[in-house]
């Protein structure tokens, strides 16, 4: 598995990109406002990105969404069919904000021309398989926002993804059963309304798989001080093999 992180800053920060994360050079988790910017800069196009799937709906996580399908649409002629699971109001907004910031006729443009597969997750507990894996996706706690985390299959490798979630239950078992888990860590200490910090993500790791890798993301700052050894701690760019 590998895994590349093309933003690990929390929705404000001193100098990171926000959050997205690509998956075997064709999975994104999570699509933040630069991703499809930052494809191009590793090399690789929209067309390259099979599946797309989206955490929850708060800006540093999806807003990138309508500038992917103009890319797809204007740019690179996309033909190959794109799986998005995501929220089920994810369609609505993206159009709406296209709507907003561009006008009508660019709404239009993102009626793609090419197949759009929408895997709407609703509900406590979400669980289907698509072509590049099995994954779950599991409600979980973030303030008043509808929020999820991720595990996915594959072929037994099992990946975790907490986009934003506050330290609850939910976060605990989803961290318990994967081999990688990857956290939002926004706060080094202070305990932020719907965020993990530091000391609970010490905790966390406790519940863990000994061999079992814990990555953290979602920063505010830019240099992390005083970090775990145990810990991954990655930086924009960066990728990791597991």
């Amino acid at each position: 598995m590998k895994i590349q992180f093309l933003g690990t800053g929390a929705a404000a920060n001193h100098g990171r990109y926000n959050s997205s994360i690509l998956i075997n050079d064709k999975i994104l988790l999570d699509c933040g406002p630069t991703s499809v910017a930052n494809l191009k800069k590793i090399g690789l196009k929209t067309e390259d990105i099979s599946t797309i799937f989206i955490s929850h709906l708060h800006g540093d996580h999806f807003i990138g969404l309508p500038f992917f399908f103009l890319d797809s649409v204007i740019l690179e002629k996309r033909q190959n069919p794109l799986i998005l699971v995501a929220p089920k109001e994810t369609i609505s907004k993206v159009l709406k904000i296209a709507e907003i910031v561009y006008g009508g006729s660019l709404k239009k443009k993102l009626l793609l021309d090419y197949p759009l597969n929408f895997v709407s997750i609703e509900g406590s507990f979400y669980e289907e398989e698509i072509s590049e894996c099995n994954f779950q996706a599991i409600q979980t706690k973030h303030g008043e926002e509808l929020a999820y985390n991720l595990i996915l299959d594959f072929n037994g490798k099992k990946l975790g993804y907490s986009g934003d979630s506050e330290f609850c239950e939910t976060l605990q078992q989803t961290a318990s059963k994967v081999d990688v888990m990857i956290c939002e860590r926004t706060s080094p200490k202070e305990k932020l309304k719907g965020h993990c910090c530091g000391d609970e993500i010490e905790i966390l790791a406790k519940g863990m798989k000994t061999d079992s890798n814990l990555i953290l993301t979602h920063f505010v700052e830019t240099e992390i001080q005083n970090s775990n050894p145990n810990f991954i701690y990655p930086n924009d760019f960066e990728k990791f093999y597991f």
